[in-house]
Formats: C-alpha cells, structure tokens, sequence
C-alpha cells in the first residue's frame, strides 16, 4: 500500500473515531469491582454416599449483580451437584445478588467410592449486564 493511501485510510479511520466521540455513542464501562463474598465460610462434612443440602451464605459486594448464572464446578471431585439456586433468608428463590445476605443452595451426592480427603466444590457466578 503506498504512502498515499495509508494517510487516506488513516484520515478515514480518525473522522470515524471523532464522529463517535462528538455524538455521544461511548458506553460507560463498569470497573471490576463487583464481587461476591461468602461472609461466614465454613466446613462441610460429607460422607460416602450421603447426599446433603448446602446452603452457602453469599452478599454482593460494590453493587446488584442482576439476572445470575451460577454454576457448581464439581470436576475433580467424587462430588456431583445439582443446579444451584440463589435464595433468600425465608427460602425464596430470587434472581438477583443484593448487597444483603442471601444463599446458594444446591444438593451434592458424595460417591460411594469415595476416598478420605478434602476436595473444593468451586462455585462460577456469571452475569452480563
């Protein structure tokens, strides 16, 4: 490409970029700090073939976090889970972090082949915005 028409297709790109500027088209983007804490962690014991209801404290934290996936990663693990459900304190099931405490609640079958050890159920929250 010549000398020539690269400054054309800079000059180009460069209106294109100050059009959107002046016009207002930017979207205001969210800093990280939205996160999910688990303000009372705790142990759970678990034996071979036992299945149990877990109910895992969670709050947001720096703001809402609306219309969430949450996912229980079990690889790695002689756990499987079900589907957790985000819950409230008198166990309705709701659909929005909020900064108050609310719960995590999903069933986990130990199997039975199940050797002495500790193992982490890692728990994936995803939203968009």
């Amino acid at each position: 490409m010549s000398k020539k028409a690269k400054k054309v297709v800079t000059t180009f790109l460069s209106a294109i970029m100050l059009m959107m500027i002046l016009t207002g088209s930017a979207m205001p983007v969210k800093a990280q700090g939205i996160h999910v804490i688990n303000p009372e962690p705790e142990v759970y014991v678990l034996a071979p073939g036992e299945t149990k209801t877990l109910r895992v404290p969670v709050m947001a934290v720096g703001y809402p976090i609306y219309s969430p996936i949450i996912i229980a990663d079990t690889s790695g693990t002689p756990y499987t889970a079900t589907q957790p459900k985000l819950v409230s304190p008198g166990n309705n099931v709701i659909y929005d972090f909020e900064i108050a405490k609310q719960y995590i609640e999903f069933d986990v079958t130990v199997s039975e082949t199940a050797k002495i050890g500790v193992y982490t159920i890692k728990l994936n929250i995803f939203s968009t915005d």
